[in-house]
């Protein structure tokens, strides 16, 4: 297994996942119905099947939703997540069902995916609802698992609010666990980098799993490097409006688990039921996911005209040899290819139809943000008084105004922002400042007002960033090609912006002088930590860094604009790098995180 590539041995983390809720399965006997919560269906079909569950003794599968479902058998297993109404819903599901099966003996299982409920809140909880004795409490921590090639999750909606609004750290236990299992199975990398307070965290509690003794002697060599980064670090490429054709199909439709689902509505017209982004198994989509795109449908035209000729040559076959040629070589191919352009053209035309008109002016709206042009607050206004903007890109504008450090008159933009969305939302923009953003001025011009300020804001001004980092390109620039190859990390925001993350690898896999990157991550918020091959303490790192394998962790969640920088920056170096992360920063990630109260 040693010898296989770094992606191929990852494949055992599903498997890992797999043998763990099987053993669950038989620790409970004989047969039993399972109850599934809708937010667990895409990550389970990732790593097990129907027939396996058949073989360790579930009968009957149900989707857990309000209601009652009915009693099939006295033994019930519920896979949810551990998240208070949820958990609080089956367990009053529960106590109702108890109460209609008098002198039965009802067996209910939990088994908890980690949410923001630890488990002893749970079992507090299960008291309340005084069914202690009762219920079997079950923890099931998900390893990463494949969502496409390069990129793996572990699939926790939540950790973007709980990580990042709310300050709860419940979910790193289970993250640490889950990249401590990533090592037993690549073994220990050459350099860990972590970066920010939760990421240096994480890597303590991996300090105090144990470690089988031969871990680096069969394994040194796997992985050059390991970083673990918080989402806090580069907020302008979750706020940036992407150019390219999967970040920018995330952010208008949304994805789950790397499927795309569009609304009741979009499949009344030309858009499939949905899409699923895999290059692996769509040629076309593993062409046109890092495309630019306004390149993309010029492609899938040029796709379904050569199509056209193959369906040509069939009908000017001259003898029955040829045509059984064709059908053996060819048409099998040509059927996949043809649902494959039907579905990417309509998903194109769909995401034309949604973003509008509003396109090119919040664009415009960034670009002035981003080079701190006067009049930017008036052009944000003006979008929001207009009322055609959607609530996620409103608070994605706003986020980018504070990371942007355009204070002045923000007052004025909040205004607009609650008369187009209601008050309401007042909650929405504190939920903002306790993500680091959204600083008021002080009145006070005092030295220890002026302290006070620069500690309530957590995160540097991209300005400050830039002058480090070198990641804004200077204004009139000229800006990349739209065609691949990309020669540039920034052509996923059309030249104006390079995510932080892919700067910082670039230079970790170039070899730039360490003093340089020592100095640029002092602007970054929280600790830097480094360790070496054998978990020791590094003062500083030892660039480049050899094998050119790379591991970047984002804590709190990922842009699939990042993902197609960091694709970018691989294929410029001839390293091969993984993203992983908590989840994918989707289309309504932010609103959600920052709407729930």
């Amino acid at each position: 297994m040693d010898d296989l590539p770094m992606e191929k041995r990852m494949e055992a983390l599903p498997q890992i996942t797999q043998r763990k809720l099987l053993s669950i399965f038989d620790n409970i006997p004989d047969v039993k119905d399972l109850l599934i919560d809708p937010a667990i269906m895409k990550p389970l079909q990732r790593f097990t099947g129907i027939k396996a569950l058949r073989a360790h003794g579930i009968e009957k599968i149900y989707r857990l939703e309000e209601g009652q479902v009915p009693v099939t058998n006295m033994k019930r297993v519920f896979l949810l997540c551990s998240e208070y109404p949820k958990v609080r819903q089956v367990l009053q599901q529960i106590q109702a069902e108890l109460q209609q099966q008098e002198g039965k003996p009802l067996s209910p299982h939990l088994i908890l995916v980690p949410g923001s409920m630890s488990h002893f809140a749970v079992e507090k909880l299960v008291e309340e609802e005084a069914l202690c004795g009762l219920v079997t409490i079950h923890t099931l921590n998900f390893e990463l698992m494949k969502l496409d090639q390069g990129l793996w999750s572990l699939e926790m909606p939540s950790a973007f609010r709980n990580l990042n609004v709310q300050g709860d750290i419940t979910l790193l236990k289970p993250i640490a666990k889950a990249l401590w299992s990533l090592q037993l199975v690549l073994g220990r990398p050459k350099l860990l980098w972590a970066q920010g307070g939760m990421a240096t965290k994480v890597v303590q509690l991996m300090e105090r799993f144990p470690w089988p003794k031969d871990t680096n002697k069969s394994k040194e060599g796997t992985l050059g490097s390991l970083s673990i980064v918080c989402r806090d670090i580069d907020w302008p490429s979750v706020f940036l409006t992407p150019v390219t054709y999967t970040a920018l199909v995330d952010q208008v439709i949304g994805s789950n688990c790397g499927n795309v689902k569009f609304q009741s509505e979009a499949g009344a017209s030309s858009a499939p039921d949905g899409i699923y982004l895999n290059s692996n198994t769509d040629q076309v989509y593993c062409h046109i996911k890092n495309l630019h795109f306004s390149s993309v449908f010029p492609y899938l035209s040029i796709k379904t005209k050569e199509l056209q000729m193959d369906a040509a040559k069939i009908t000017k076959a001259s003898s029955p040899s040829e045509m059984k040629a064709f059908v053996k070589e060819r048409l099998t191919q040509s059927a996949e290819l043809k649902k494959s352009l039907a579905q990417h053209i309509a998903t194109c035309e769909y995401v034309v139809e949604q973003i509008g008109s509003s396109y090119e002016s919040i664009q415009i709206a960034e670009t002035m943000a981003l080079s701190g042009r006067k009049g930017v607050i008036t052009q944000v206004e003006d979008l929001f008084g207009q009322g055609l903007l959607t609530l996620s890109q409103c608070m994605r504008l706003l986020g980018l105004l504070s990371v942007c450090g355009l204070s002045e008159d923000f007052d004025a933009v909040l205004t607009q922002f609650l008369l187009s969305h209601g008050h309401k939302h007042l909650c929405t923009v504190h939920s903002l400042g306790l993500m680091g953003l959204h600083v008021e001025e002080e009145a006070s011009t005092s030295i220890v007002g002026r302290v006070a300020q620069v500690v309530k804001r957590r995160t540097s001004t991209i300005q400050e960033i830039d002058k480090k980092f070198k990641v804004l390109f200077p204004d009139g620039k000229e800006v990349p090609d739209k065609a691949l190859p990309a020669l540039h990390m920034s052509y996923v925001f059309s030249g104006s912006y390079t995510p932080v993350v892919g700067r910082i690898m670039e230079w970790m896999i170039k070899g730039e002088p360490v003093a340089q990157l020592e100095d640029a991550l002092k602007v970054l918020p929280g600790p830097t930590m480094w360790r070496g091959s054998r978990g020791e303490y590094l003062p500083r790192p030892q660039l480049p860094v050899v094998p050119k394998t790379h591991i970047v962790f984002f804590i709190g969640g990922v842009t699939y604009a990042e993902v197609s920088a960091l694709q970018i920056l691989e294929a410029l170096t001839g390293t091969k790098i993984v993203i992983a992360t908590t989840s994918i920063i989707s289309k309504n990630t932010l609103v959600e995180a920052c709407s729930k109260y």
